[in-house]
């Protein structure tokens, strides 16, 4: 007998979703009503409300899928072939090289467009 997987009713769902907005409001409310607390105090309450709250999220169907493109987005980045040092270095030089050499090119046809319309105009540049 092959075991199925029963999903929840939409209902269950959106109780799990109002639960992470209520931790979510609850630690912005323990916040500010603990304000005189220590820093690390607060800290360590926010790291606790956003971890049980990310384990909440993520035992919806919307939370499974957002899991499953993370991890396949991590998969994805272990194939990039990143550059060498050496590699981006010679494209950093290139870049710019090129920038500089685009700007100059813009400065002088700027430059010549300045002076052919004060001629035209009769304003001296």
């Amino acid at each position: 007998m092959t075991a199925k997987t029963q999903e929840l009713p939409i209902g269950y769902q959106w109780m799990r979703w109002i639960l992470v907005a209520a931790l979510f409001c609850s630690g912005l409310y323990a916040h500010y009503h603990f304000s005189a607390q220590p820093l690390v105090i607060k800290l360590v309450g926010w790291m606790v409300l956003v971890s049980v709250g990310l384990w909440v999220a993520s035992t919806t169907e919307s939370g499974k899928r957002a899991l499953q493109f993370f991890n396949d987005a991590r998969l994805e980045l272990k194939k990039v072939v990143w550059p060498t040092k050496q590699e981006t270095g010679q494209v950093t030089l290139l870049v710019l090289v090129m920038v500089t050499i685009a700007s100059l090119f813009f400065w002088a046809i700027d430059s010549i467009l300045l002076r052919l319309v004060a001629w035209l105009t009769g304003f001296s540049a």
